[in-house]
């Protein structure tokens, strides 16, 4: 018996047996479960979509609120950092004017001074042996008023830089989760 002759026996016994009472029950049975499966399977991939849809919107929004804070902060911070430069080149300017060659050459800094300044600010201390704490030493009160104007330009700036991190630390903590 060829294939075409058994594949057409078997469907002529099938629609019989589909179109007769018990068969009919089972035939509308697995029609209607292949039905309600792809129909929980589309809405399944639906709701897949829209839940991907949701999180892709939310890291936007983190996103474009991160990208706001830290230009502003930036932007303040450059603001403040321009002042801060300002301000030190002033003083930096200043420093004639109110420590003159005259003091320099009137008023001596005793050594004891500069190896405790030195120590500090992390600076070479130099050997108490080659110079006692009260004789004078070779800088000058000029020279000093200028490191030490320095030195606070640096600090300023270094600890505005540290306040806009944290800034931007702290508005970053409360972005849309």
């Amino acid at each position: 018996m060829p294939f075409q002759a058994i594949a057409w026996t078997f469907a002529k016994s099938a629609f019989g047996f589909l179109s007769k009472p018990p068969g009919v029950y089972i035939g509308f049975a697995l029609v209607t479960a292949l039905a309600i499966w792809l129909y929980g399977r589309h809405e399944y991939n639906l709701g897949k979509a829209d839940c991907k849809a949701q999180i892709v919107t939310k890291i936007q929004k983190q996103i474009e609120y991160q990208d706001r804070v830290t230009t502003q902060v930036v932007t303040k911070y450059v603001k403040v950092q321009a002042a801060d430069a300002a301000h030190a080149q002033t003083v930096l300017e200043e420093v004639p004017v109110h420590v003159t060659p005259q003091i320099d050459i009137q008023f001596a800094i005793p050594c004891g001074f500069g190896r405790v300044f030195n120590d500090a600010w992390h600076g070479p201390v130099p050997d108490p042996a080659t110079c006692p704490d009260a004789s004078p030493s070779d800088a000058e009160f000029s020279a000093l008023a200028t490191v030490e104007a320095e030195n606070a330009g640096k600090y300023d700036a270094i600890a505005h830089r540290l306040e806009a991190l944290q800034d931007w630390v702290r508005q970053q903590q409360v972005a849309p989760r």
